[in-house]
């Protein structure tokens, strides 16, 4: 009887330790995951829906300057739904739809700035690069 008992206390131990973590588990977000590619601004009735346009990535090399736009993979010049890649740059890309001209960036709240002054390069500089005098 004791040792049923024991079982039944463990048992019931072991339930209340592990059902609140099971029952109030969370799932996160994971972090690598690109964001929704194609996601759309609900459009009044009547009118089209309005494609909210993310870039993804900019590939520029000596022969090719692409890009990714809502996971597709847009080379300079192609169309990515009913707009052209017509600008790629370092950080951002245009894209022109009709007559109108869509600046995409690839950090929207990221604003490049420089701090204090700029040191001139190169020897005119009058620095050496190691501390001994000629």
């Amino acid at each position: 009887m004791a040792e049923r008992l024991n079982r039944m206390l463990a048992w019931g131990a072991a339930a209340v330790l592990l059902l609140p973590g099971w029952c109030c588990a969370e799932s996160l977000p994971d972090p690598t995951r690109p964001p929704d590619a194609a996601s759309t601004v609900p459009a009044a009735p009547g009118e089209k829906a309005a494609v909210e346009w993310v870039l993804q990535s900019v590939m520029i090399s000596p022969g090719r300057k692409a890009a990714i736009i809502n996971g597709q993979y847009v080379l300079l010049g192609e169309a990515v739904g009913n707009a052209k890649l017509v600008k790629v740059g370092e950080g951002e890309v245009v894209l022109q739809a009709g007559d109108k001209r869509i600046p995409l960036r690839l950090f929207p709240g990221v604003e490049k700035s420089l701090r204090g002054k700029r040191m001139p390069a190169g020897p005119e500089s009058g620095e050496r690069k190691s501390g001994l005098r000629k």
